[in-house]
């Protein structure tokens, strides 16, 4: 079977290029500073449904004292996910 001329010619460029892995997912997706964030200083989880505005790559997002959960765009299906962002400072739930 033969390989595809698209295939081939990246395949290629690769090559040439000297890169021997891909670039670590994380240095590709956009960032969001916490300090431009309001958060609410009250017990409850707001929702902020046109954060898109700001943010196009995001449809959604949730916001409460002790977390973020970012609901992202679909980029090759038509359901959305969600990103859950607790900071590692939280307090743990006390069990008795």
């Amino acid at each position: 079977m033969a390989m595809p001329p698209q295939l081939a010619r990246g395949l290629r460029e690769r090559k040439q290029s000297g890169r021997t892995t891909s670039r670590p997912i994380a240095e590709q997706l956009p960032q969001i500073n916490i300090n431009h964030l309001k958060v609410p200083r009250d017990g409850q989880t707001h929702v902020a449904p046109n954060i898109s505005l700001r943010y196009p790559h995001l449809s959604r997002m949730r916001i409460a004292w002790n977390m973020v959960e970012f609901t992202h765009k679909s980029l090759h299906r038509s359901s959305e996910g969600h990103t859950p962002v607790t900071p590692s400072y939280a307090p743990a739930a006390v069990q008795s």
